[in-house]
């Protein structure tokens, strides 16, 4: 199980870039044809619906940039969508995760988990809005469903420990190789809408 666990708790960490660095490990390249992917969020932890529909627009947009239209459906009529389940702490209880992790997803699943409480605490401690960090934790456990086991990248949306500067900007990124493997699954998966 892939998980989200490590947040910058001591501070944030600035790290200098080189114009050409900054590019590739924060964007990715829109494709020339862009794939669709059904997502339906289960919300178990009282999320407030504008940070839930905020959280659900970040998530939108960074997918967009790798090539990927989001549709975020209520029902379960569509076989082959990914489902979220946002919950609470207490609730995830059984899956053994530790103190600090975030949000859990099993590469080749369809099934992702945030754990809103603490992305709420996190958000808070951070000056972030609660939306925001919720839409990366979203983005990046959607990306481990889309990508081969082990896909933490140094930065980016993959990144194994959030920049919370380029999150606060909403800056963070798919890299292009990334964008590259999504929508080559997308594209060969008999299992996920492609519209």
């Amino acid at each position: 199980m892939n998980s989200w666990t490590r947040i910058a708790w001591g501070g944030l960490i600035v790290t200098a870039m080189t114009c050409c660095g900054t590019a590739s490990a924060h964007t990715a390249a829109p494709a020339p044809t862009m794939r669709h992917l059904t997502v339906t969020v289960y919300d178990y932890s009282g999320v407030e619906p504008n940070t839930l529909v905020y959280a659900e627009s970040l998530v939108s947009d960074v997918y967009r940039l790798a090539g990927i239209e989001i549709e975020w459906a209520d029902d379960d009529a569509d076989a082959g969508r990914f489902y979220v389940h946002v919950l609470s702490t207490d609730m995830v209880a059984p899956f053994s995760t530790s103190k600090d992790t975030v949000g859990f997803a099993t590469p080749g699943s369809l099934e992702a988990t945030a754990i809103f409480d603490r992305i709420r605490a996190i958000a808070h401690d951070r000056h972030l809005p609660c939306g925001v960090l919720l839409g990366y934790v979203i983005a990046h456990e959607l990306g481990h469903l889309l990508l081969p086991a082990h896909s933490h990248s140094e930065a980016g949306v993959m990144a194994a420990g959030l920049n919370v500067e380029l999150a606060a900007a909403k800056k963070l990124r798919f890299t292009s190789d990334q964008a590259a493997l999504m929508l080559e699954r997308l594209t060969a998966s008999p299992v996920v809408s492609t519209h």
